[in-house]
């Protein structure tokens, strides 16, 4: 996959947190932030899965335990497209999986991932 902008990773961390602490979609809802913040959580899934980096890795993992839990699901996703996962984000991820509030998120990744692996 091909990153959709060319912001740098401290740019997208700066305009994922100015979401987080609007707790509604900054890029549709009256914000200021240049993208919608499902855009900016792939373009860091590009950057971990991709390019390996770890620091875009450790920043999906912090946002399993965010309130928008699109974005949870989206950060979910790419993690599972990591190579090598940290032991953390390993650890975050299966805690992630197992909290009955994110059942519903969880059946739309695996519905998700199962359409990519081709599995019907």
């Amino acid at each position: 996959m091909e990153r959709q902008t060319k912001l740098s990773f401290e740019e997208i961390c700066e305009c994922l947190e100015q979401n987080r602490r609007m707790s509604v979609c900054g890029a549709c809802h009256g914000g200021t932030l240049p993208y919608p913040p499902c855009l900016l959580v792939n373009e860091l899934g590009v950057i971990a899965a991709d390019e390996g980096s770890k620091e875009a890795e450790a920043k999906l993992r912090d946002i399993l335990g965010w309130p928008q839990k699109e974005l949870c699901g989206y950060a979910y996703m790419y993690l599972t497209q990591m190579e090598h996962p940290d032991n953390e984000t390993m650890n975050a991820m299966l805690a992630f999986a197992q909290k009955p509030e994110n059942e519903e998120i969880m059946e739309l990744v695996n519905e998700e991932l199962n359409k990519r692996n081709g599995i019907n």
